[in-house]
């Protein structure tokens, strides 16, 4: 499970889910409460398995479809870029 130092408040809307990540500004950037809560979903299961149950439901397609940041990222436009120059190298 990633702990997120960084950008918090734009990440999260990247997230598939609020628990995919735990964000280091959600303990006030105190490392002594977030090491806490590490230990304690390291010794309670149901407190981890939390911030692992969206990934059984969890639709990339559905995910990118509706989030136009990930659908229109400069990564999605490179792939499509090379998919396009692979099909016209192909015609030729």
């Amino acid at each position: 499970m990633p702990v997120y130092w960084g950008d918090h408040k734009h990440l999260r809307n990247l997230l598939p889910h609020p628990k995919a990540a735990i964000f280091v500004a959600d303990f006030n950037f105190d490392n002594k409460k977030l090491s806490k809560y590490l230990y304690y979903l390291g010794t309670n299961i149901t407190a981890y398995e939390e911030h692992r149950n969206w990934r059984k439901n969890y639709n990339y397609e559905e995910n990118v479809r509706n989030n136009p940041l990930l659908r229109d990222s400069w990564y999605c436009k490179t792939c499509q870029w090379a998919i396009d120059k692979m099909r016209l190298g192909s015609r030729n």
